[in-house]
């Protein structure tokens, strides 16, 4: 019985690493993996095929994530994303970029790159406020 995502095969989360890392243009920058599974064992194959498309900018992302935060530190996602959509070309909203914005904040937290503290209440809902670590965790 598979448990689908992306913790059932070590080769690919290896190799997604790495890519992450060219990705950043870093080789020192340790941006993790994704902290879920990404598609589950009972899904059909066209949810595997659509995780494995995303896995190739999920590096790229994380950097975004990073820089945002260290550019804007103490902001919560959502007003993160906000940010992200004042300089966004293309035009999308908010909401697209907190959530772009905010799946990638645990990864980075989870590898040291970010911390959260406090509470805020932007639009009446509460949310942790995020800053970058000085010195990353090895």
């Amino acid at each position: 019985m598979s448990l689908g995502g992306f913790g059932t095969d070590s080769a690919l989360r290896a190799r997604q690493t790495a890519r992450n890392r060219r990705e950043a243009g870093s080789p020192q920058l340790p941006l993790p993996a994704p902290t879920g599974p990404l598609w589950g064992g009972t899904d059909p194959d066209t949810s595997r095929q659509a995780a494995e498309a995303c896995l190739s900018k999920i590096g790229q992302r994380q950097a975004e994530a990073l820089k945002l935060v260290r550019d804007n530190p103490g902001f919560t996602a959502i007003e993160l994303g906000a940010v992200a959509a004042r300089v966004d070309p293309s035009g999308r909203g908010p909401e697209y970029w907190r959530q772009r914005v905010g799946r990638r904040l645990a990864e980075l937290e989870a590898a040291g790159l970010l911390e959260r503290h406090g509470e805020a209440s932007p639009q009446g809902r509460r949310a942790c406020r995020w800053w970058p670590v000085r010195e990353p965790r090895s």
